[in-house]
């Protein structure tokens, strides 16, 4: 790229600027990027057959009044005759004659590209010209030239060192100048930090390698261009890679001895990082680690691999994206696919204890994962995505269960294996209070049934069904089915530990939808006792619906009907006893339930404080992992507060941030509520016609 801004100043100055470019892996034939510059010199169109390509050079040898120069000697240098004639030290002398005759008319610039792969001849001409007797002044001779590896040409090394030569070496960019050069390519003057990082991350500073990754970038479409800003319109996948880039990267690979090239190869299979124990235990030779330390010692001495990690392992990391990605590609589908299916068995059998007890890092699930996609294995990549789901949920890191369920979705291919990742979402997003996406869920489940899919329980889609209809702002058909549903699960033939764990989430559907608190408190009471009866920790219900989450359920509702009936006390026993079952489950969403509603107690004895450390626990909480009802939920506590305590205008205004946040889950009994009580806030402050539209609004009025 240097070389192509130098040629293009040059010819701005109306002088002549000539090139040649060094052919890949040091095959070429003799003079080859010289025959570029010559023919240019001659005007010889190398579109036409050798004995044209000849009387061109008559011509132009005439026109020039050039007499001294043997023409057999040029049409050697040009591969004009046949290879027997060639003689190659003349054809070296008279094309070092025919350039300084021609630069004593004008001066000239000659680039010869990528000259680490030129052939020995070719490199003679160039010490020619610059030991030529008397020296050649109005030459300007450059050289691009890549270390490829430490067999650099011994000709070519004492080119460098040459006393009439400069040397400029070219270290990968600074991030800075890396950001420079591609607001430049893409003529743009803000670039998204997103698509930055990609670039860095794939290029590692270097110019070609950025330019190259951009343009495959621009190719497939993943960037978008507006504002005078560039972005990514989605993650990258694998590159496409130019020829001229590819093969700078492939003719490092290629000038490895075998063993190590297949080493690399077997590398970049684990990854653009891979730790030397895993190459070792999938490598198809069975190597030992000291000999696979000995063949990656020796690629880290060319620009393809450095050591990331000496202790407590060592871990090595391709120094380019690029250079993974060739490396990776350059095996057959075949064999990539063997070799991810042996790191999954080592990763399988590395952490057997942590993946037999879900509890495994995500980094390793993450990798089990990758791998078993790529080998195609799509039921079992599928199983461990729902894996690493539940462990997520666990850790109530419910923004990645999410992701995880997502892919285990798509990847399984049967509706028996789509059924449980599908049942967990459907319950993870009713626990967060992402009623818009539950209803869809809701809405698949509903589709498989009536496909025939018989595996698909219609006891727990009404559950879920029921209390998306409280939600919703439905609770006469909510507990219409709830009494239908209970009356048949208590048939003798559903007794087991699931329909008693059903029926209580019915009795839960049932209470809630009641506005009876005697009613409601006896069907808590009844939940309560069965879920306390089941033996299990779980019975194979989904989050939601266990064992830990129906006493939660049932407490929190004793809790609400003791404190609807004044018994503040009684209330509070509840609500603690709830969050000490919502800790011990790891349940943070019942936990910030528990806490709200310790917090609606305080705010009734008018321990503003107090509340104040409840509701703000809850609210942090509800913010870290992704809790929308919660979210809002702790937010209305706080505007109350702030109403208690004389500022109706502030807690008017976070009570409109619940609101957008209860909608945008579609969570319409908790919109009603929230609207009832921005009618409070703006009565308070007299505005009274403001109140009258909020309460229309909720169908309160």
């Amino acid at each position: 790229m240097l070389l192509q801004h130098l040629m293009a100043h040059w010819r701005e100055q109306g002088r002549r600027g000539l090139a040649g470019e060094c052919s890949g892996g040091g095959q070429e034939s003799p003079l080859q990027p010289w025959q570029s510059v010559l023919r240019d010199l001659c005007a010889i169109d190398e579109s036409v057959n050798a004995s044209e390509q000849l009387r061109q050079l008559d011509a132009f040898l005439a026109t020039a009044a050039i007499t001294t120069i043997d023409r057999n000697a040029l049409a050697d240098a040009l591969n004009l005759r046949s290879e027997p004639q060639r003689d190659l030290a003349a054809a070296i002398a008279a094309t070092v004659a025919l350039l300084r005759l021609l630069l004593l008319r004008n001066p000239m610039l000659i680039v010869i590209e990528d000259a680490h792969w030129a052939d020995d001849h070719s490199l003679a001409l160039i010490e020619a010209l610059l030991n030529a007797e008397p020296a050649i002044g109005s030459l300007c001779l450059a050289l691009s030239y890549r270390p490829l590896d430490a067999a650099t040409p011994p000709r070519l090394k004492m080119l460098t060192g040459h006393p009439a030569a400069r040397s400029v070496a070219l270290k990968p960019l600074q991030d800075a100048e890396a950001h420079h050069l591609i607001r430049t390519l893409l003529g743009v003057g803000h670039l998204d930090p997103e698509l930055a990082r990609y670039v860095e991350r794939y290029t590692e500073g270097q110019p070609l390698f950025i330019r190259e990754y951009l343009r495959i970038l621009r190719q497939q479409g993943l960037i978008r261009i507006e504002d005078d800003s560039a972005k990514l319109t989605q993650t990258p996948s694998a590159a496409q890679l130019s020829n001229s880039a590819q093969g700078i990267i492939q003719a490092r690979i290629d000038r490895l001895d075998e063993p190590t090239r297949l080493t690399l190869k077997v590398a970049a299979v684990i990854g653009r990082s891979f730790p030397l124990r895993l190459l070792a235990a999938i490598h198809p030779t069975q190597v030992d680690e000291a000999q696979l330390k000995a063949q990656l010692d020796h690629a880290t001495l060319r620009p393809m691999i450095d050591l990331e990690l000496g202790d407590p392992e060592r871990v090595y990391r391709f120094s380019y994206g690029i250079a993974h990605e060739v490396a990776y590609t350059s095996l057959l589908f075949g064999q990539r696919r063997a070799l991810h299916a042996a790191v999954v068995q080592w990763y399988e059998a590395e952490y057997a204890d942590e993946l037999a007890g879900g509890q495994a890092p995500s980094a390793v699930y993450d990798l089990v994962i990758e791998h078993l996609r790529r080998s195609e294995n799509w039921d079992s990549a599928a199983a461990y995505c729902r894996k690493a789901a539940i462990r997520a949920i666990q850790h109530a890191s419910y923004e990645p269960a999410l992701h995880y369920l997502d892919q285990a979705i798509m990847l399984a291919g049967t509706p028996t294996n789509r059924l449980e990742p599908v049942l967990t979402r459907v319950a993870l997003r009713e626990q967060i209070g992402n009623y818009r996406h539950q209803a869809e869920d809701i809405a698949e489940l509903q589709h498989m049934a009536g496909q025939g899919f018989a595996a698909i329980d219609p006891d727990l889609v009404s559950i879920f069904n029921m209390r998306l209809a409280l939600t919703c702002g439905a609770p006469e058909e909510a507990l219409q089915t709830a009494l239908d549903l209970q009356a048949r699960l208590q048939r003798p033939a559903r007794s087991s530990v699931r329909s008693r764990l059903l029926r209580a989430a019915c009795l839960a559907v049932a209470a809630q939808a009641s506005a009876d608190l005697e009613l409601a408190q006896r069907c808590w009471k009844h939940c309560l006792r069965l879920a306390r009866s089941a033996a299990e920790p779980d019975a194979g219900l989904p989050i939601g619906l266990s064992r830990s989450a129906s006493i939660g359920r049932a407490l929190i509702g004793l809790a609400a009907a003791a404190s609807g009936q004044g018994a503040r006390a009684k209330a509070h026993r509840y609500y603690q006893q709830a969050l000490d079952n919502a800790h011990a489950s790891g349940d943070w969403c019942g936990e910030n339930q528990a806490r709200l509603g310790l917090a609606d107690l305080k705010i009734a004895q008018r321990q503003h404080q107090e509340a104040y450390t409840l509701a703000n626990r809850a609210l942090g909480n509800s913010q870290a992992i992704g809790d929308r009802r919660g979210h809002a939920a702790a937010l209305r506590r706080l505007a109350a507060i702030r109403a208690a305590s004389g500022d109706p205008a502030d807690a008017q205004r976070i009570t409109w941030h619940a609101l957008a946040i209860s909608s945008l889950a579609q969570d319409r009994a908790a919109e009603l509520t929230t609207l009832r009580d921005l009618a409070h806030f703006a009565e308070l402050q007299g505005q009274v016609d403001e109140a009258m539209a909020l309460l229309d609004e909720a169908g309160l009025s």
